[in-house]
């Protein structure tokens, strides 16, 4: 209900002619570099296919997502190609804790929608890169908890156990596995959740296999 309600609400203030709807704020400061880089408009991940102003809205929804995330990953690829020394090719990225806050700031403005884990999965793999591990765990965590049968949980969760280890988390990320376990349902994440679960070692493997353990 609340997806249908922002749905509703983007739709609403497009028919009234607002050019300023707020997700705009994520885009603006992108103007120049998309010009720049020739990042096509909305117009081109829009599908032509419309039944209702529901499904009109998701498509403008799924475009702007799409639009958004090509500027993103676009600027990162530019930034990256400029700071890398020709020499030793060694790469250093500047630009990551601005595209770091950028890909937050989206989450945020996408919120409550599917676009929203489209994001969250760039910035998860964005956070690895850097070795963020601790804000990486709180990201997996948020999508965990809040939508613990999206492929996203499933497709992350060996990585958890690895990052959970480098950053010393694994109880944490335990307790989270547990809770997915404990879903009286069969569903994709769930079953890929429980084989990086069984994959941790040491204490971690002795809490995932121990019902009692308390973490």
């Amino acid at each position: 209900m609340k997806t249908k309600l922002v749905i509703c609400l983007i739709l609403l203030t497009l028919a009234a002619g607002g050019t300023g709807y707020s997700l705009r704020s994520v885009r603006q400061s992108t103007a120049n570099f998309m010009a720049d880089c020739q990042i096509p408009g909305l117009e081109y991940f829009l599908t032509p296919q419309t039944f209702s102003e529901v499904e009109n809205a998701k498509a403008l929804l799924e475009a702007l997502s799409a639009q958004f995330l090509s500027e993103s990953r676009s600027k990162r690829a530019v930034a990256k190609a400029a700071a890398t020394d020709q020499d030793s090719g060694v790469v250093a990225d500047p630009t990551a804790t601005e595209a770091i806050h950028e890909l937050e700031q989206g989450i945020l403005e996408f919120k409550g929608t599917e676009q929203e884990l489209l994001i969250v999965q760039d910035l998860l793999w964005l956070l690895k890169s850097r070795q963020q591990y601790d804000r990486w765990i709180e990201a997996y965590l948020r999508v965990l908890y809040q939508h613990p049968t999206h492929e996203l949980v499933g497709r992350f969760a060996q990585d958890a156990v690895l990052i959970a280890k480098a950053a010393g988390r694994e109880a944490t990320v335990i307790k989270a596995f547990k809770h997915v376990r404990s879903i009286p349902l069969e569903f994709n994440a769930k079953r890929k959740v429980e084989v990086a679960g069984k994959s941790a070692g040491g204490k971690a493997f002795f809490a995932w296999n121990n019902a009692h353990t308390v973490l």
